[in-house]
């Protein structure tokens, strides 16, 4: 299961390359630095200590500008509840930001949690998302 998680992320990193190069707080100059760095927090590789709260800091600085991959990967950290508390709102709320940048496995991700949200929480997500002026997808 590890070995397709890790596959996975690879995919979405490999997929999402659009966010602006800036250094951060953290000194991560290249978006993919961050993104990598966020990844062996989440497993505990590379000599890291596994750590999913730092990785989520990580990934959401990141999804903040608009990175893609790292707004799905958030999505599916809240779906998950992995280094958060299990969000069905917040999962799609970065699911929808990460499909509105045209990240298309996320538009199936949507889909699959549309039958699990309550009223209460898609009115919440959607209203986050108009806050912001974006649309929902």
């Amino acid at each position: 299961m590890k070995s397709l998680t890790a596959i996975l992320c690879a995919f979405l990193l490999g997929a999402s390359l659009q966010a602006q190069a800036q250094t951060t707080a953290e000194g991560f100059e290249d978006p993919t630095d961050q993104f990598r760095k966020a990844l062996h927090y989440l497993f505990g590789s590379q000599g890291e200590e596994k750590s999913p709260a730092r990785a989520v800091d990580l990934f959401r600085d990141l999804a903040e500008r608009d990175f893609a991959a790292a707004q799905h990967m958030l999505g599916t950290l809240y779906e998950k509840g992995d280094g958060v508390d299990q969000d069905l709102s917040a999962a799609w709320y970065w699911y929808q930001r990460a499909a509105a940048n045209g990240f298309v496995s996320a538009q199936g991700r949507l889909a699959r949690l549309e039958g699990r949200l309550s009223e209460a929480q898609r009115a919440d997500a959607e209203q986050q998302l108009l806050a912001r002026g974006d649309t929902v997808f």
